[in-house]
């Protein structure tokens, strides 16, 4: 089950997690994860210190994803994809879309309630 996220709520959605992974791919197709902090804002995410790898990849591939695992058994993973860019010390994430997501078989964990109150995916998509 996907749960789509606001953009304009994201910042709010990733106060009920942790750290999140970074996803890029080099030139090669090879995949890098790397475990960051990120700081998301009303239109970006920024990750500090990261790996000199995922600056190599991000000039070969801008695209990027950003998971949040649950922090709860059979909890929602949020998962982000976005373009990146960078600087010596950051990448900067721009979000395009962002959805909650946990298969069905996990649909015993606690359902997932925004600040409104709207449990699951009553919201419309």
């Amino acid at each position: 089950m996907s749960i789509k996220v606001d953009l304009a709520r994201l910042a709010e959605t990733t106060a009920d997690f942790d750290h999140a992974y970074l996803l890029t791919v080099s030139s090669a197709g090879i995949v890098k994860v790397n475990a960051v902090d990120p700081v998301v804002t009303e239109s970006s995410v920024t990750i500090p210190s990261t790996s000199m790898q995922a600056r190599l990849n991000l000039d070969a591939n801008p695209a990027v994803t950003l998971v949040w695992p649950p922090t709860v058994r059979h909890g929602h993973t949020l998962i982000v994809d976005g373009h990146g860019v960078h600087d010596a010390s950051t990448i900067t994430v721009h979000p395009e879309t962002a959805i909650l997501h946990r298969p069905g078989d996990h649909a015993d964990g606690p359902a997932w309630a925004d600040k409104d109150g709207c449990v699951q995916d009553c919201r419309n998509v």
